[in-house]
């Protein structure tokens, strides 16, 4: 298993279910501060190639802008 893996479950299983309860889309800016009040360490790296992947996959999707 990846070093950051528990990170992605997390985001995945968590976090994005979390945000999108209470509405359809959330920011990076939401997302960072919802780990930030849990004492979960991120790196913006990581999560923008972990909600890349999760847009890829269709788990996510771009609000898109234009």
């Amino acid at each position: 298993m990846k070093k950051n893996a528990p990170l992605k479950n997390l985001l995945r299983e968590e976090a994005i279910p979390a945000l999108t309860a209470v509405r359809p889309y959330f920011s990076m800016a939401e997302l960072r501060a919802w780990l930030t009040r849990r004492r979960i360490p991120w790196s913006a790296a990581t999560l923008n190639s972990y909600l890349h992947a999760f847009t890829n996959e269709g788990t996510v999707h771009d609000a898109g802008r234009g």
